[in-house]
């Protein structure tokens, strides 16, 4: 090292210094993001590249040993030198002090130099490492803990692993942009993900709460929390107004099958909304009873449009009374297939006794499910095994009726509005259409949502290929558990992304960056006495047959041998807006579901007509009347459109 040289890197060095342990992660950065495992590249061969400066790299280099060389030599005369060998002390130590300051100056230069070279090295790296760095700066400190790294995607030299034993988890802000778990059963997503998680957010009271689960009794752990109301139809005096305040297509969309070609389904859904929109107009009780009422008696029809006769009504409300009173006129077995239909849709929500009662309340007489975006935290306990076919068709009104509700109060929440958690465990059973279309707004709207389901086929068998991938990619953050099947775990390889690797080439070459971590001598302690520069200096010198760096090799993110024990899961977080990712161990809690008083078995309020059976044949013959009928069919026809 000349002195030029050393002078040069003094205007750098102190900047280096300031991001001695990882030039990636800024000053400030959330203590989760701050890793200590120095980050490498892995050569393909399998030996490691080092791509940045670690805290010691300032203790070595390969520009110190000849100065240090010349000042122990100067140490040496003096000694021979001095008359007094005790008299020489004062200089050993400044000669000393001397040596320790010049020799970490030119490591300094060295770590510097690497600080550079890791920065150009490739435009990939650059990339990967600068995202690393706006993380530490944007991210704000996680406030939901979902486990401990493992460290094997970080031992894989993956730039946005984690140490072992780092928290992983989300801020708020980072649940903003929602979670998606999933997990066969057993295998621990809703003992060591969403309990816990849920614990936390109820606990540190970031807002309000709507918990559903389409097969099990999960709100009901959380049944004794302060401020936590869980809603089921058997509990004494806990009443819902499924329909609220919702608009008749969106009922009708929630309660109906989603394939329109099928011609009594596309009829029954016009046939519910025409009466569901005649009902609100003329002021009667906006409930499934009295829609169920109407589509099924007659007399209750001809009296709807006779009172409606005596009002003014909408282009809209004219259109559902006139298409009503022309579904009258239909040939019998016509009209009673599309009856039958609608019939069909509303009978489990009317034949359970519990259900009844939610069935026949009116808006405004039960409990205001929407004050959950409000800081109210409500559980919907109705399971499948329980309530049968009625359970997902209750859970996506209430559901609907918080979504309305989110959208009316936009992105200017009126005073005393909160954010609103919507976690839903077996969300392949209950998310539907309407999630997909609040998703991409949910965040401005303070909906965060938190869903769970067993496998990526679910939500395929649901949605389809493409509506899956829809849906999914609303979801910034993933968790799989161990266990998954092929889709899934293809789907996890596919959201991971890539991660880079170094090509290495056997020619003899010399790398700053690769130098840094093989030229040291010395040891961990650095530069300080003078066999120590000695053997750095010799080191140096034999350091040119280092790791040469060539092609930067792009590389699936989850390797093929990444292992996962029981509870175990592969996070891939939004954290600050970029991804975090590795294996994590997550604490299981098991819940201890509460001992609800539930009432005794009521008697059905109103006795039900039960329509004639129509067979496929009846049906098929129905259909085919439309077309020999021309003035039935013309009526049939105009109802339709």
């Amino acid at each position: 090292m000349n002195l030029k040289t050393l002078f040069d890197v003094r205007a750098e060095a102190s900047s280096v210094v300031n991001q001695i342990v990882r030039f990636d992660i800024p000053e400030g950065a959330p203590k989760d993001l701050q890793d200590r495992k120095p980050l490498f590249l892995l050569a393909r061969d399998g030996r490691r590249v080092w791509a940045h400066i670690t805290a010691s790299d300032p203790l070595r280099g390969t520009q110190a040993p000849a100065a240090s060389l010349l000042w122990a030599g100067l140490l040496v005369m003096l000694a021979v030198a001095s008359p007094t060998w005790f008299a020489s002390i004062p200089v050993f130590v400044v000669m000393g002090a001397v040596l320790l300051f010049q020799g970490r100056r030119g490591k300094v230069a060295t770590a510097a130099a690497s600080f550079r070279e890791a920065s150009a090295m490739s435009p990939l790296i650059a990339a990967a490492l600068a995202a690393r760095h706006a993380q530490g700066k944007s991210a704000k400190p996680i406030e939901v803990e979902l486990g401990r790294s493992t460290g094997q995607l970080a031992e894989r030299a993956d730039i946005f692993g984690a140490d072992a034993g780092q928290v992983m988890g989300l801020s708020v802000d980072d649940l903003s942009t929602h979670l998606w778990v999933f997990g066969p059963t057993g295998s621990g997503k809703t003992s060591g993900l969403l309990r816990p998680l849920l614990n936390q957010w109820l606990a540190g009271k970031k807002g309000g709460a709507l918990v559903m689960d389409g097969k099990g009794d999960l709100p009901t752990e959380f049944a004794s929390e302060p401020g936590f109301q869980l809603l089921a139809p058997d509990i004494e005096g806990c009443r819902v107004a499924l329909l609220g305040d919702l608009e008749p297509s969106v009922i009708v969309s929630v309660l109906s099958p989603p394939d329109d070609a099928e011609f009594w389904t596309a009829a029954g859904k016009n046939f519910l909304y025409n009466i569901l929109v005649c009902i609100k107009a003329v002021g009667r009780p906006y409930t499934i009873l009295e829609a169920a009422d109407a589509a099924m008696m007659k007399e209750r029809r001809e009296a709807i449009l006779l009172e409606l006769a005596r009002y003014t009504l909408s282009d809209v409300a004219q259109d559902a009374a006139n298409a009503l009173g022309a579904h009258d006129k239909m040939p019998e077995k016509t009209r009673g297939g599309i009856e039958a239909t609608v019939s069909a849709w509303l009978r489990p929500l009317l034949s359970d006794p519990f259900l009844f009662d939610w069935a026949s309340c009116a808006p405004g007489d039960g409990v205001d499910v929407t004050a959950c975006m409000r800081g109210e935290s409500l559980g919907v306990n109705v399971p499948e095994y329980r309530f049968g076919a009625a359970a997902v068709p209750v859970s996506r009104l209430v559901a609907a009726q918080v979504y309305r509700y989110a959208k009316n109060r936009g992105s200017h929440w009126p005073e005393g509005d909160t954010a609103c958690l919507s976690l839903i465990d077996e969300a392949a059973l209950v998310v539907s259409a309407q999630e997909l279309q609040i998703l991409p707004v949910a965040r401005s709207l303070g909906m965060y949502f938190v869903c769970a389901c067993q496998s990526k086929d679910q939500v395929d068998d649901t949605f389809g290929d493409a509506g899956a991938g829809s849906l999914l990619d609303c979801f910034r953050s993933l968790v799989f558990f161990s266990g998954g099947s092929e889709k899934t775990r293809e789907y996890m390889a596919q959201r991971a992304g890539d991660g880079v690797i170094v090509e290495h080439t056997p020619e003899a070459s010399f790398h700053p960056v690769a130098a840094t971590r093989i030229d040291g001598g010395g040891g961990e302690g650095g530069w300080i006495m003078g066999l120590g520069a000695v053997k750095g200096l010799v080191t140096s010198l034999l350091a040119q047959d280092t790791t040469a760096v060539g092609n930067i090799m792009v590389a699936p993110a989850i390797p093929e041998g990444l292992t996962l024990q029981p509870g175990e899961a592969v996070a891939l977080l939004n954290r600050g807006g970029v991804i975090r990712r590795d294996s994590m161990q997550t604490r299981r809690v098991f819940g201890k579901p509460m001992d609800i008083k539930r009432r005794a078995l009521p008697p059905l309020a109103v006795a039900l007509p039960t329509p004639e059976p129509i067979t496929m044949s009846e049906t098929t013959e129905a259909a085919e009347s439309i077309e020999d009928e021309a003035e039935a069919g013309a009526d049939a026809l105009a109802f339709l459109k």
